[in-house]
């Protein structure tokens, strides 16, 4: 399900652009650049990973076995 804006934009791209930096694919390009807490986009993440199966959830978590997947944290 991907609800598009006229522009072309989604919110399943919005949150996918996160996926390579949680997998430690890529490292941001800034040296000034301040990641959020990973707890905040993996919570988003979680939140969304059940509607877009393409955002490679368990990869991503088997990065943070930290973070504990609860339903209904917001």
């Amino acid at each position: 399900m991907a609800l598009y804006q006229p522009e072309g934009r989604s919110l399943s791209q919005a949150v996918a652009w996160f996926q390579p930096y949680l997998l430690k694919e890529k490292q941001m390009e800034r040296q000034d650049a301040v990641p959020p807490g990973n707890n905040a986009i993996l919570t988003i993440y979680n939140r969304a990973s059940p509607e877009y199966p393409l955002l490679k959830a368990d990869q991503v978590f088997a990065q943070y076995p930290e973070f504990v997947r609860t339903p209904w944290a917001i």
